[in-house]
This record gives structure tokens, sequence and C-alpha cells, in this order.
């Protein structure tokens, strides 16, 4: 079985670098790499340099160029930078995990609009297992396992 392909939103915040981090260590997924905004300072820099690793991948700042690669994209950026990954995911057809914060009524509505056309994972809190997630437009609860389970 190939490896999960996953990119990262927001590469080099702090949350990006963790999530970096936690793909590379994983047997199971495949960091295919990670974009910033354009005028981040370390745009076209080696994730090599930033995390002590074997590669040649750099940061970029075109994220369709990352989606494009990508079986799934994770986000824990900016609500309007959220807002322009979500078109692009339709745009690309790749999933999405969606962890920022701050979300608007009004991007809450496109990610429910977006995930009648692509798989989008959006929890309702970020606390590390808790709270509710949307998947496909409906509510799940995590249970005391942390499985997400029954619809709401």
């Amino acid at each position: 079985m190939n490896n999960f392909k996953i990119g990262i939103a927001g590469c080099l915040g702090r949350m990006g670098k963790e999530l970096v981090s936690s793909v590379l260590q994983n047997k199971q997924t495949t960091f295919v790499g990670g974009f910033e905004k354009k005028n981040h300072p370390q745009i076209g820099e080696q994730f090599a340099k930033i995390f002590n690793l074997d590669s040649n991948l750099i940061i970029k700042d075109n994220s369709e160029e990352i989606f494009s690669v990508s079986d799934c994209i994770i986000d824990f950026t900016t609500p309007e930078s959220t807002l322009n990954n979500i078109d692009v995911a339709i745009k690309t057809k790749t999933a999405l995990v969606i962890g920022t914060t701050g979300l608007d009524e009004n991007i809450l509505k496109q990610i429910e609009d977006a995930s009648k056309i692509i798989p989008i994972l959006q929890p309702k809190s970020v606390l590390p297992f808790a709270g509710a997630y949307i998947i496909g437009g409906k509510n799940y609860f995590k249970n005391e396992y942390n499985f997400v389970i029954t619809p709401i």
C-alpha cells in the first residue's frame, strides 16, 4: 500500500512545524511539501535546513502546486488563507483538514458547501481528542476511545 501523501498549509507556523514533524515521523504518511503566504521570508528555502532532514523539498508560495501532489492538505493558517485553500482544494479535488480558528459564519458556510464536493474534516474544537467534527457537512462526535461515531 502506498503512503498517504500530506501537504501542510502554513508549514512554518507553530502548528505547521509540529504537523510537518508529525507527518515526517509517521511511517504511513509521506510529506510532499508545504507552503506559506507569498511574502514569507523563508519562501524558497529547503525544508532540510529548518527541520534537519534529508530532503530536497523547498518551501513554496504556490498552494496549488502542493495541493496537486497531495492526497490531503492540513490547514492551520488564517481565516483568509483557509478560504483560499478551500477554493484550491475544490479546484484540485484534494481532501482538506482545517484546524484554523476564528472562522466566521461565511467561511463555515463555504466549508459546508465545499464538503459536498470534496472530503473536509473541520473540528469544532481544536483541542486534541475533544469535541465534535464536521465530516461531509454532518456533525460527528468522538467517543471515549477517540473514534468518530454517531452523526448528530
